[in-house]
């Protein structure tokens, strides 16, 4: 299930919208100013990678209800559209003074819950789930003026790309090897009952660990 806000306060609330809406609405440039748009671009990061990696477990969730339902002769189960929710704007995050609220635009929150569940149900493979994510992190980072200095610090689904790297290092060589970064390695298993995307098991394993453990965002903002 996205992370809730049962025990945060509408107060919480507001204040990671505003935080955002304040850095995304700066005008001009100085050496704080960076320091404000940079901090939030990195929060929003942090924000994009939980959306997808909580939509993608909905989604295999979902999947497994489904089959169950179908195998018991029952009506499958309702299916929530928390991408259609404001609720996923709001993600608890790490910071170095322990957990907060980042936020997000809906647009981008709810593209990037549709993009997890679709990599679930192996629509897309890894690497297509990367190049838009970075189309999604792109226009953020528009959105919060970041082109001013030549930087991308809203890179999602960094994680995924550096597992991705490491098992086209391994490739490199192997007899029969298809090239890296064609859709023939990422292709849905059509042999497997799921519907989830065949994934390299480092894949797999970033995912999972990613979803126990989200990185540290290095800036405070209390």
């Amino acid at each position: 299930m996205f992370s809730m806000f049962f025990d945060q306060s509408e107060k919480q609330l507001a204040k990671a919208k505003s935080e955002f809406e304040y850095a995304r609405d700066l005008q001009g440039d100085s050496r704080e100013k960076r320091a404000v748009r940079v901090r939030a671009a990195m929060r929003c990061k942090l924000v994009l990678d939980k959306i997808f990696i909580e939509a993608a477990q909905m989604e295999a969730v979902f999947q497994e209800e489904s089959m169950i339902a179908a195998a018991a002769g029952e009506n499958p189960p309702q299916k929530l559209e928390e991408t259609a929710k404001e609720s996923i704007c709001y993600q608890v995050v790490k910071s170095l003074n322990g957990h907060a609220i980042g936020y997000v635009p809906q647009p981008y929150a709810g593209e990037m819950a549709e993009l997890g569940a679709q990599f679930e149900k192996g629509i897309i493979n890894s690497r297509q789930a990367i190049e838009v994510a970075e189309k999604i992190g792109d226009r953020l980072a528009d959105e919060l003026k970041m082109d001013l200095y030549l930087i991308q610090p809203i890179d999602p689904l960094s994680f995924m790309r550096e597992k991705l790297d490491e098992f086209d290092a391994r490739r490199q060589g192997l007899p029969g090897s298809s090239e890296p970064g064609t859709d023939e390695t990422f292709k849905p298993d059509s042999s497997s009952t799921k519907t989830s995307t065949s994934k390299p098991p480092a894949v797999e394993k970033a995912v999972k660990k990613q979803s126990e453990a989200p990185p540290e965002d290095n800036y405070s903002w209390d």
